[in-house]
């Protein structure tokens, strides 16, 4: 049930490259919004959690150090929960194709990702960019980064497969959308985002190691920040997640696909 994506594969490109066009579509600088928007979220993250951590702003390298780890950690959590919420959507805001055409379901779903996947290039490339400028110890050019879309990517897989679920069941119960904008605002909160795993209460370990982006963000921020390799346990967890989330997303779709386009 995964050929078709590779059978479709222009036209999820093609799709998601206008969903990204027209997400800024009327404004006076378009796609370039695509860049501001995670420069903003730079400055004000390390802005504002650099005061918290009690750093001098006027410190260069505490400031860039404290951006730097925030966005390894908030730019992939951004794509993961990009991908569920969107492909949660994909196919009640596709049902005009779904009703015409036969494409089938999961090419939608697999748009989501992939929109979602070239805003977190395009974040991660501005990162890097801040990273190099910085001249700081956390800026210095690694070549563990060349590991860096190994653990993006079963991320990206992971969300793919949960928006897979939801966007089938999102036909037949309605309110899992707004369930779900629920539950993702507290996930990011139990995502060693902000924070370290190692420094929260013994009580939320379980469940913050059992998250599923917990993983890809640590090795993230491990190659980026720390020029550390993520350990083999690391990127089995990952891989699990991945092939489990899409293998269930696909059975789920497999039950339901006879009555999917009628609902809608």
């Amino acid at each position: 049930m995964l050929a078709p994506l590779f059978r479709y594969r222009s036209l999820i490109w093609r799709h998601s490259l206008a969903d990204i066009r027209h997400r800024y579509a009327g404004s006076g600088m378009g796609v370039v919004w695509n860049v501001i928007q995670p420069l903003a979220l730079i400055v004000v993250y390390a802005v504002v959690f650099t005061g918290m951590q009690g750093m001098k702003q006027t410190n260069e390298a505490g400031f860039f150090s404290v951006a730097i780890f925030l966005c390894t950690g908030f730019f992939p959590w951004i794509a993961f929960s990009d991908c569920v919420s969107r492909g949660c959507n994909a196919f009640s805001s596709n049902a005009g194709y779904l009703k015409k055409l036969p494409i089938p379901e999961q090419v939608f779903v697999a748009q989501a990702a992939v929109t979602a996947t070239i805003t977190l290039v395009i974040s991660f490339f501005l990162l890097i960019g801040i990273a190099l400028l910085s001249g700081g110890e956390a800026g210095k050019p690694r070549v563990e980064w060349l590991m860096i879309p190994l653990p993006l990517m079963l991320l990206v897989a992971t969300g793919f497969g949960f928006g897979l679920i939801l966007a089938t069941l999102q036909v037949f119960f309605n309110d899992i959308a707004q369930l779900l904008g629920i539950v993702l605002q507290v996930a990011f909160w139990l995502t060693p985002i902000v924070y370290q795993s190692k420094d929260m209460p013994a009580l939320l370990q379980p469940i913050i190691h059992a998250h599923p982006a917990t993983p890809a963000i640590e090795s993230v921020r491990g190659l980026f920040f720390h020029g550390t390799m993520p350990t083999l346990t690391q990127l089995s967890i990952q891989l699990a997640w991945a092939v489990v989330t899409i293998t269930l997303g696909l059975l789920v779709l497999r039950a339901l696909r006879s009555e999917i386009r009628d609902v809608l």
